[in-house]
């Protein structure tokens, strides 16, 4: 069994130090997982670019969360399913609704697309039916807004996996439906 040790910010090199700064300055904390990242800091440096310009974009927050959430689920990462909860709370949605859109469904028919579009684009590698994509526009989504979910889940598929590799402490509060029923 392989074993990573996380960066930590007080004894980190120069390199990795400027990579967790920007971690601490764009979330106002550094996560474990952020730590584990900083192992290679040209890598931090690089998702905390594509976070910003991704997130940034024309996809409202609560969409952007929910597209990361229901793609960590599908991915079985409990460690980015907590932080969505978590953040996606912060966004203004109810964890009842977090939780439903773990399983991959909304009340709210905007969202029910880009989760139907979501799981798609992770289950079948990106090759996904025209309706979907048609059924995003129809909620009035932009291809620009359509791409940027693409940017979504590629972001958060690739954390997952560096989740999966460097094993890092949760320090976010665990999603206890997650773990007992394994949703999604």
């Amino acid at each position: 069994m392989s074993t990573f040790n996380p960066i930590d910010p007080k004894t980190a090199d120069t390199n990795a130090k400027a990579a967790l700064d920007l971690v601490e300055a764009a979330f106002g904390g550094i996560p474990n997982l952020m730590k584990m990242l900083a192992i290679a800091p040209n890598v931090l440096k690089g998702v905390m670019a594509f976070n910003q310009e991704v997130t940034g974009g024309e996809l409202e927050t609560s969409l952007v969360e929910q597209v990361a959430l229901l793609a960590s689920g599908i991915n079985q990462c409990e460690y980015c399913v907590a932080v969505h909860v978590h953040v996606g709370q912060q966004a203004g949605l109810s964890r009842d609704e977090l939780i439903c859109n773990l399983q991959g469904e909304s009340s709210d028919p905007k969202s029910q697309a880009v989760l139907n579009f979501t799981r798609a684009v992770v289950n079948n590698r990106g090759q996904v039916d025209p309706s979907l994509v048609n059924a995003l526009r129809d909620q009035g989504l932009s291809d620009k807004a359509i791409i940027e979910i693409v940017g979504v889940i590629g972001l958060y598929t690739f954390l997952n996996y560096i989740k999966h590799l460097t094993k890092p402490t949760l320090d976010f509060p665990a999603v206890e439906e997650f773990q007992r029923n394994a949703l999604v």
